[in-house]
């Protein structure tokens, strides 16, 4: 394994040529997540890309950063996190490969350019013609990835004069960056033996869902595979809210990017939809109330499992947080329940065993606030008692270790920028059963 505390420097060009021997060599993706802290087996990454480059200080609020990431090292530091998930043994998938691998088939590139231009907004008919006969330029991957980095106004010769068109004359867009698309935990979440298509909170993610639905639409190695499109919940709800705490027990976050109403529209489809009811064993939600802010924008920025009984968590959601407890009820009415009690025994109450907490950058408030705000709460376990984390957070990761946890270090510089950490930064897709 290369060292933790290093960048490995790797060309562009040959990382693209590795992505696609992986690609090539990929066989039949089996959703199969049944816990958070499984052997992980296959993963779900998108290596950032030229729509970084493409923030501008004018539109990081529309575009939800707060700094704009150098690009050249955002991607050594997520080269490093791939080549440290593979020399564990996981299988480590790229979406962009994989979303490429759909629109080689110039029908369902046509069809998805279409829906694109739809959710991005473009409604009037010329700009619409003119930019899908642009895009169609573009096949497989180079189509994919210059959906994802954005189409600039001086990539095309045309002269928007619809009213729309003058008044936005000023954005030097045609086509928004989708600066948030590595972090693929959002816009899909596994679940058991299915997917959850996610309904992203605000605008200028909603496009991210449908990279991700054209995979397991159109993917040979996807395709079989059950999907639950939550778009009809009328009601956002995004991946980073939902932790499956065992193969019975989901947590998910009422946040400020997934709204209660959501959760139980998602709740009534687990436990009353026959047709999803053969793909996973869920019979319980825990709906953690968390302060609506952007420093605790999901559930994961504030708890994340590391082991059978531990549990990383930040000491700011201390009462403050109230959980709620969704069954299945009698005439197809979920029941919703609000549970006394600390988190750390509600969790262990629910879960029938032993949890204990461990606590984001200690008990001093200050090294916890800090610390949760680059995301020293976020963990992607990769078995038990073995976890990602960003190496900037000292105080945590020397906890976490002196609480028996084994803890891979990744460099975090430029991809803490974006505000996620390690398991915002992956959707996986098998790990072994517990």
């Amino acid at each position: 394994m290369m060292n933790q505390d290093a960048i490995e420097i790797i060309n562009p060009s040959c990382q693209d040529q590795t992505h696609a021997v992986k690609a090539e060599k990929m066989t039949k993706i089996n959703i199969d997540i049944t816990s958070e802290i499984g052997s992980l087996k296959s993963v779900l990454l998108r290596r950032p890309g030229e729509e970084l480059n493409n923030l501008t200080p004018e539109t990081l609020d529309e575009l939800l950063f707060d700094d704009i990431p150098f690009l050249e090292n955002a991607q050594k530091e997520h080269d490093a996190f791939a080549n440290m998930l593979d020399a564990l043994g996981v299988n480590v998938l790229y979406l962009e490969d994989l979303v490429g691998d759909v629109l080689k088939n110039k029908e369902v590139a046509g069809a998805f350019i279409h829906e694109f231009l739809s959710v991005s907004n473009i409604t009037t008919p010329k700009l619409i013609d003119a930019l899908s006969e642009h895009l169609s330029d573009y096949s497989g991957k180079a189509l994919a990835q210059k959906l994802m980095s954005g189409l600039k106004k001086n990539e095309l010769d045309y002269q928007d004069v619809s009213l729309n068109g003058q008044v936005n004359k000023a954005d030097l867009f045609w086509l928004n960056p989708v600066p948030n698309l590595y972090f693929t935990r959002d816009p899909a979440s596994s679940i058991g033996n299915m997917v959850l298509l996610n309904s992203m909170f605000a605008k200028t993610r909603k496009r991210e869902s449908l990279f991700i639905e054209s995979i397991f639409k159109h993917h040979s190695g996807f395709k079989h595979n059950k999907v639950l499109n939550s778009s009809a919940f009328n009601a956002s709800i995004e991946g980073g809210d939902i932790l499956v705490l065992d193969k019975h027990t989901l947590a998910i976050g009422i946040s400020q990017r997934t709204s209660a109403h959501a959760i139980e529209k998602f709740a009534f489809e687990l436990f009353f939809n026959d047709e999803l009811k053969v793909h996973h064993q869920i019979n319980k939600i825990l709906a953690f109330h968390i302060p609506s802010s952007r420093a605790f924008m999901h559930l994961d920025t504030v708890l994340t499992q590391v082991d059978l009984h531990k549990m990383t968590m930040h000491q700011g959601i201390v009462g403050k947080t109230q959980i709620y407890r969704l069954t299945p009820g009698m005439h197809r009415n979920v029941e919703s329940r609000l549970l006394a009690g600390s988190i750390e025994n509600t969790l262990a109450n629910e879960l029938d065993k032993d949890i204990q907490i461990i606590y984001c950058g200690g008990r001093d408030s200050i090294n916890g606030s800090r610390e949760q705000w680059s995301d020293g709460a976020n963990t992607l376990a990769v078995k038990p008692g073995e976890v990602f984390v960003y190496q900037r957070n000292r105080m945590t990761n020397q906890i976490l270790e002196n609480r028996g946890v084994s803890v891979h270090k990744m460099p975090c510089s430029e991809l803490s920028r974006g505000r996620g950490g390690p398991r915002c930064m992956s959707m996986p897709l098998e790990r072994s059963k517990l």
